[in-house]
């Protein structure tokens, strides 16, 4: 990875480095660039390509775009000439049409939206200041090598945290203040190394705990013996980053834990899991609906379309309890895909643990960071899973925020309606996409919000009625537009016509389809169609 140096916004993250780090271990511990490898490391890798325009290096959070494509950067789009109007009565199928559009498919990266300054090296932020080396960032700012923040301040090597300050290292975090290696955690302060921990402060090496003060171990200390062990513990911290510029990961502590603390309330735990059949007609009937709906035929067995619909999804593993067996979803999403298989367990497992299971005194005295695995062996457990709300027939969602009808998808967030999708918010009708908020009937659409009845569709904002999109806002009933804006009945960023588009969309379904029926997929996304031979 490279790291920036000598720029104005480099310097002013250094110092914000350098502040951040005397909050969480009282002191400095060196140049930021030294720590630039150690905090990207368990996040998003970017991409980089350099433009077809000018030839200068952007950056692009998506990774997916086909190489050989057209590149630029989003200043760069909007000065485009315009290009020639499209002979649509000479296209006689989908391979002459998609060749004709090749000249205008250009993929946009260095996206930098809103009311944002002082970003380098990253794309996808909006409303932001002084960001470096990240990807997906909104409405924050000092933020470093980090992905997928909102409202977030003073962040460095974070994924997936919102609403918080001064973090380092934090992971599915939210409303967070001054914590280090904090995993899946919310509402809580000046904690390190600790994973399903709610509403707590001053905590350290704690798991699946709520309401928690000055607590390491899960056990709650006198203020004073607290603050003697944090000294000991952080100090260790700060001299082992000054020397080797990282520190081990809370799954890599956990991962070297010996031994099990949770045999001595066993009988309990096997009365908690109750598992639930899925309902799977549900969820196939609505995705015949939606088939029906984009392409004009019902499809039905939505497993057996599942390589197509996830292929640029991220990636879904399915780990299992070590107690009760139960199957659970992990996704490539905040490092769940890290989690060590032998230390895995429910929510409803993990909470039980985190009640009933803590470090006695003399353990927690004699804690030291170098041999902390062995110490916290006998509580240190991992659960993916984070249920909130009402949730009805949700199946294999790892993350689950009042959503119904969900299945294989990580991240539901106040959706109905859902498979094989990550982070589907406030929608209905959604396959095969990724962070498609507030969207309705749609496949295969990606990092977009507003769409309405759309069939792959990336980077978009307030589109309907359309298929094989990139970077458009306001599109309605058109098809393989690029950066474009305000269009309809358009073809190739050329507006046709009513007719004339009815034509073309019904040439793409019936090929579709076609595909669909032998091979179980569409051979063209919206990710390589700006580079088909």
């Amino acid at each position: 990875m490279q790291t920036q140096t000598e720029t104005p916004v480099y310097n002013e993250l250094d110092k914000s480095w350098k502040t951040t780090c005397k909050v969480l271990f009282g002191r400095e511990v060196g140049e930021l660039n030294l720590f630039q490898e150690w905090l990207a490391s368990q996040n998003p890798r970017l991409a980089h390509a350099p433009s077809s325009l000018t030839g200068k290096d952007i950056t692009y959070f998506i990774t997916d775009y086909c190489e050989g494509s057209k590149r630029a950067s989003l200043d760069e789009v909007w000065k485009l000439k315009k290009f020639p109007a499209l002979s649509i009565n000479e296209i006689k199928d989908v391979d002459s049409l998609v060749e004709a559009i090749q000249d205008r498919a250009y993929y946009t990266g260095d996206v930098v939206l809103g009311n944002s300054k002082f970003i380098e090296a990253s794309s996808n932020c909006k409303d932001s200041y002084y960001v470096l080396g990240s990807g997906a960032i909104s409405d924050s700012k000092y933020i470093c090598n980090s992905a997928r923040l909102k409202e977030c301040e003073f962040a460095f090597g974070c994924d997936g945290v919102g609403e918080s300050r001064f973090q380092a290292r934090g992971y599915e975090g939210y409303r967070l203040m001054r914590c280090l290696e904090a995993w899946k955690s919310q509402t809580s302060s000046d904690c390190y190394y600790v994973n399903g921990v709610l509403d707590s402060s001053n905590c350290m090496f704690c798991f699946n705990v709520r309401n928690k003060r000055y607590a390491i171990g899960n056990l709650e200390l006198p203020k004073e013996k607290y603050l003697s062990i944090k000294q000991g513990l952080v100090a260790e911290m700060a001299e082992q980053l000054e020397k080797k510029h990282s520190l081990p990961s809370l799954v890599e502590i956990v991962g070297k834990c010996k031994g099990h603390g949770y045999r001595e309330i066993l009988p309990e735990l096997k009365k908690l899991e109750k598992a639930a059949k899925p309902d799977m007609a549900k969820i196939e009937s609505i995705f015949g609906n939606t088939t029906e709906m984009l392409l004009g035929k019902r499809l039905g067995g939505i497993d057996g379309y599942s390589d197509w619909l996830r292929k640029h999804v991220l990636k879904m593993d399915v780990g299992k309890s070590i107690i009760s067996g139960k199957p659970m979803l992990l996704a490539d999403y905040s490092n769940y895909l890290l989690y060590p298989r032998n230390r895995l367990v429910t929510m409803l497992e993990a909470e039980y643990i985190g009640d009933h299971l803590r470090l006695d005194p003399a353990e927690a005295e004699k804690l030291s960071f170098a041999s902390i695995s062995e110490g916290i062996s006998k509580i240190a457990y991992l659960s993916p899973e984070f249920f909130f709300g009402e949730n009805i027939n949700v199946t294999e969602c790892s993350t689950q925020y009042q959503s119904m009808n969900a299945y294989r998808s990580p991240g539901a967030s106040f959706t109905k309606n859902t498979a094989y999708s990550f982070w589907p918010r406030k929608g209905d009708c959604i396959f095969g996409s990724s962070m498609a908020f507030e969207c309705f009937f749609c496949i295969n659409c990606y990092y977009s919000e507003n769409l309405n009845r759309c069939f792959e569709v990336d980077s978009s904002k307030s589109c309907s009625d359309s298929y094989y999109l990139h970077n458009c806002e306001n599109v309605r009933s058109s098809m393989l537009c690029f950066n474009a804006k305000n269009l309809a009945y358009a073809v190739g960023n050329t507006v046709v016509g009513k007719e004339q588009f009815g034509r073309a969309k019904r040439m793409l379904l019936e090929w579709a389809n076609e595909k669909l029926a032998r091979k179980k997929e569409v051979p063209l996304s919206i990710f390589d169609v700006g580079c088909r031979q």
